[in-house]
């Protein structure tokens, strides 16, 4: 359904561009104020994604993982006396070569999704990750964590999504619109994840593609009930990473629908503000958004540790590799070392 356009933008640009105001309870849509207003992407390409064949950056290197800092103190220790080998740290970038590819997709509506896609080169993946942006961005802003994705075997496609902006804002029809790319691409099998609004489209959309087989939150946010709707009809493995609570959020209020659906997990990460889930970023973000302090972490240091616990979440279950609870579950090798170093906690 569509929101109306004044309505819809008054509030979005109300909580954004005020912070985190005292007894503010408006909700405000997640992400930023805008920069860039412009909703309709610019390339205009109506041909099918199948039919694509453009190879922007035909990179067969490893994904550069830039935010390794020098020392991280939330590195389990290399000599574990666990007796066995520890899981694989995927905080780090991967030991496959990754291939980015570009094209786009025009929906049955008439939306041009135009999108990157990142693969490991010489690996048949084990599915196809849809990950989508937040409110005013577009998939750039993803395609960091697509390329370190990849690189330990998995499919990323990274669309700018059509409905995400202040003036055009349909959350609902951007589930369908990634629900009809993914199909485009010839997934038997997806796994839908976000950021803030993207957050959002992600759930719609594992709620409503038979296809689904998990979703992931990275800050997602709720809006206006959407959410909430189809939380029963979510029967995928939901998971989820949030940041501290704050406006660009919504106070974390997707918290409930995660607690709504079964054999959900969400875990936190410690001093993570609302622009640590995309990379890159920018002002746009950092400025209404970038608010919370880094008095024990690095920014560096908290997009190591979301890494590590997005990709081991989607490599588990995609089939890639069965160590997930490691990094999800008490008594796991990473998950005790990130909790004891204070580096994530419950929710």
């Amino acid at each position: 359904m569509q929101y109306p356009v004044l309505v819809a933008g008054a509030l979005l640009l109300a909580a954004c561009t005020a912070g985190t105001p005292p007894g503010d309870t408006t909700p405000a849509d997640d992400d930023t104020t805008p920069a860039d207003d412009d909703t309709t992407p610019a390339d205009d390409d109506t041909t099918p994604a199948d039919d694509d064949t453009t190879s922007s950056d035909d990179d067969t290197t490893p994904a550069d993982d830039d935010t390794t800092p020098a020392d991280d103190d939330t590195m389990p220790a290399d000599d574990d006396t666990s007796g066995g080998d520890p899981p694989p740290d995927y905080r780090s970038a991967g030991p496959l070569p990754v291939v980015e590819s570009t094209g786009s997709h025009t929906t049955a509506a008439g939306c041009v999704l135009p999108y990157s896609r990142h693969a490991p080169a010489g690996e048949e993946p084990g599915g196809l990750v849809v990950l989508a942006h937040g409110l005013e961005r577009e998939g750039e802003q993803m395609d960091d964590w697509a390329a370190h994705m990849a690189s330990w075997g998995l499919d990323v496609v990274t669309p700018t999504q059509c409905h995400i902006g202040v003036l055009d804002l349909d959350q609902e029809q951007n589930a369908f619109d990634l629900i009809e790319l993914a199909a485009a691409l010839g997934a038997g099998t997806v796994y839908y994840a976000g950021h803030s609004a993207g957050g959002l489209a992600a759930f719609v959309a594992a709620a409503h593609d038979p296809a689904a087989a998990a979703m992931l939150g990275l800050d997602p946010t709720e809006w206006l009930g959407i959410g909430a709707g189809v939380a029963g009809s979510v029967d995928v493995p939901a998971y989820g990473i949030v940041g501290d609570p704050g406006a660009c959020n919504l106070f974390n209020n997707f918290l409930a629908l995660y607690g709504s659906v079964p054999g959900a997990r969400v875990v936190r990460l410690t001093e993570a503000d609302h622009c640590d889930f995309e990379r890159p970023t920018d002002w746009v973000c950092t400025v209404p958004c970038g608010t919370s302090p880094n008095d024990h972490f690095s920014d560096a240091e908290i997009q190591r540790t979301l890494m590590g616990l997005a990709t081991s979440f989607l490599v588990w279950q995609a089939g890639v590799d069965p160590s997930g609870p490691e990094w999800w579950e008490a008594g796991g090798f990473y998950y005790d070392a990130l909790s004891a170093a204070g580096a994530i906690s419950e929710p």
